[in-house]
């Protein structure tokens, strides 16, 4: 094919359809996509490039290499006046910072993003962003932030008939509703979330809603369920292939066996999990596999072991959590917030101003067509 617009979407097409099963030849052909959109001098190909590669990108926590291509994205933005665009790479950099634990930066982003949402009013965009402060919020233990946000994104996603978001939003909420030990919700939410994953075979969203389900019926002090409800994610990890969803598995089966004081599997699944978390960095994750791996080894009275989990618990323990963040990030959403109201009174000023134009306009006519009447009737008698 000769290079057009046709050619790169036929490119960035098939990413698309690759992307899921083969990230790495999906990224082959995003980058011949870009090639081809920057020999025909093609912006909007880029911008589009750049926010098609930063999934497969995520999926193999390239996220240096991914933020580069978005950077550079955002200058081509700015300069064609791409404001849809410019706000989806403000959400790629969010979800960088979200996914390396960096909240406050991660909320900068989302909320610079949604200024220039709020300018365009596109719901999608505002469901993108709304899920992902959603779990900004959750990840620094504000609950009633993470609902509100959850909440909209739901409402929004129904309105839409959209199933992969609704599903997506329900299973975000359902962590919050175990925090809140609302687990008869949670349960109802997962579930919903697992019907809409089999309907559009997302493998991913598959294996998530069964972990929350887990979690759910830990609460609920039912390992059996929890382990019932594991089983199929073994095979839809491999199947899969995400590094993050097989840490995911191995952390639930260990904590599906601790509880069932089956403490050898849980020590082997948690071995499993906290070496493919030290292999991503995942410094949380790190955190929760010490604590798991402390408190099998205190149950079989190894406290050597136990002291020495212990210690990396608290060692790679988060320090997201605390007050000074919290602030912060409030802060930020304040800002938002505030400046919205403004650009509300702004815009409505504005329409004022322009009925009050409109009003004098009019009147101005009017007084015109009655003096031409009056001359026309003194012209007629004279």
């Amino acid at each position: 094919m000769p290079d057009d617009t046709i050619k790169f979407y036929a490119l960035f097409d098939y990413g698309v359809e690759l992307e899921l099963d083969n990230p790495d030849s999906a990224i082959i052909v995003y980058n011949s996509a870009r090639d081809v959109a920057e020999r025909i001098h093609y912006p909007m190909g880029y911008c589009k490039y750049a926010n098609a590669i930063a999934y497969p990108l995520e999926l193999l926590e390239r996220y240096n290499e991914k933020d580069s291509i978005i950077y550079r994205a955002i200058e081509v933005c700015k300069q064609n006046g791409f404001v849809r665009e410019l706000a989806k790479k403000y959400h790629a950099l969010g979800v960088s910072e979200q996914m390396r634990r960096q909240y406050q930066k991660s909320i900068t982003f989302y909320l610079q993003g949604l200024t220039l949402v709020d300018q365009l009013k596109d719901t999608t965009l505002y469901t993108a962003f709304y899920n992902n402060l959603g779990g900004v919020f959750k990840g620094i233990g504000n609950n009633q932030k993470a609902y509100e946000y959850g909440e909209k994104a739901l409402s929004i996603h129904r309105a839409r008939g959209k199933k992969s978001g609704i599903a997506s939003a329900q299973l975000n909420l359902s962590i919050l509703d175990v925090r809140n030990q609302n687990y008869s919700q949670a349960i109802i939410r997962c579930n919903e979330a697992l019907q809409i994953s089999n309907e559009l075979n997302d493998i991913e969203g598959m294996m998530i809603s069964r972990i929350n389900l887990a979690d759910v019926y830990l609460g609920l002090r039912d390992g059996d369920q929890a382990l019932a409800i594991l089983q199929p994610c073994d095979s839809l990890a491999a199947l899969y292939g995400s590094k993050r969803n097989q840490m995911l598995t191995q952390q639930a089966f260990a904590s599906v066996f601790y509880f069932q004081k089956n403490y050898k599997k849980s020590i082997y699944h948690n071995e499993k999990a906290l070496q493919l978390a030290m292999d991503m960095h995942e410094k949380e994750r790190i955190s929760t596999s010490h604590k798991i791996m402390a408190d099998n080894y205190e149950a079989i009275s190894d406290f050597n072991k136990a002291y020495f989990h212990y210690k990396l618990f608290h060692q790679y323990a988060d320090s997201v959590k605390n007050e000074a963040l919290q602030k912060n990030v409030e802060l930020l959403e304040m800002q938002y917030n505030s400046e919205k109201q403004e650009r509300q009174i702004l815009e409505k000023n504005l329409e004022l101003s322009e009925a009050n134009n409109k009003s004098q306009t009019r009147g101005i006519w009017l007084i015109v067509v009655i003096g031409l009447l009056l001359l026309g009737l003194s012209l007629f008698f004279f």
